[in-house]
């Protein structure tokens, strides 16, 4: 068992080390690029929720001054000069708020590229650590349980599939025909026991709801959870148009 000992050491270095990467994509994600993407957002929906109100105050204001305008006989009396300045204030107001979302908007492609490449790292390094726990778990219970499975494995090693009478009534199987049949005999026998094991496996409650350690807490990618990523190829992309329009501007 001195081998399953060096691999469960191994493997728990493994899985140190994958922590402290998982932990480090998560603090640049949640804290960093995911955090600075998330407030990006927050700021163009708080710009456009002042655009629309202003529009909105804008038109009513429009209605208002046709009908003070109409009223006053089409003459631009206090009442009507009153309502025109408010209208043009906050036409220039709109018109202001729409020249900084047009500005915000040149950096969403920006924002969300760097959240997508730290959000896609963080996923990928979870997934990592997480195997690498598992593989601590296989090894550890191989140590205290690895005689007892290694014995069933080298029985099953000798066990054929074409039997034959031998003396005294005992069954022999013809290994060499097995070797005939089968460029690895060993694996083709032990098959059933891995049947076995794999139907225990299936009926276990982990395997629909497997355990996740708590030292890698919940996989959050926040705005990621309910919206896709940019690709590689999106990005590629999206950075060869960005490109191509700033030369155009520049021409």
């Amino acid at each position: 068992m001195g081998c399953v000992s060096e691999k469960l050491a191994r493997a728990k270095q493994t899985y140190s080390d994958a922590l402290v990467a998982l932990n480090e994509a998560k603090e640049e994600f949640k804290s960093g690029k995911g955090f600075a993407y998330e407030q990006f957002l927050k700021k163009k929906e708080d710009l456009e929720s002042k655009i629309s109100a202003s529009s909105a105050s804008e038109v009513e204001l429009e209605r208002r001054f046709q009908d003070a305008f109409r009223d006053a006989g089409y003459v631009n009396t206090k009442e009507v000069d009153e309502i025109l300045t408010s209208k043009m204030k906050e036409s220039s107001i709109n018109s202001s708020l729409r020249m900084a979302l047009e500005h915000l908007n040149e950096q969403s492609l920006d924002f969300e590229t760097a959240a997508s490449i730290s959000a896609e790292k963080y996923r990928s390094l979870y997934l990592d650590a997480y195997k690498a726990w598992v593989r601590v778990q296989v090894y550890e219970h191989l140590a205290e349980h690895g005689k007892a499975l290694g014995r069933i494995l080298a029985l099953a090693k000798h066990v054929g599939v074409a039997p034959i009478s031998g003396p005294n009534g005992f069954r022999y199987y013809d290994m060499n025909q097995m070797e005939r049949d089968s460029g690895d005999v060993a694996e083709l026998r032990q098959a059933f026991v891995f049947d076995a094991i794999r139907e225990c496996a299936a009926s276990h409650h982990e395997s629909e709801s497997p355990t996740m350690p708590d030292e890698m807490g919940a996989l959050d990618l926040g705005l990621f959870n309910t919206q896709a990523t940019l690709t590689p190829a999106q990005i590629c992309r999206n950075s060869r148009e960005a490109a191509a329009s700033k030369k155009v501007l520049a021409a």
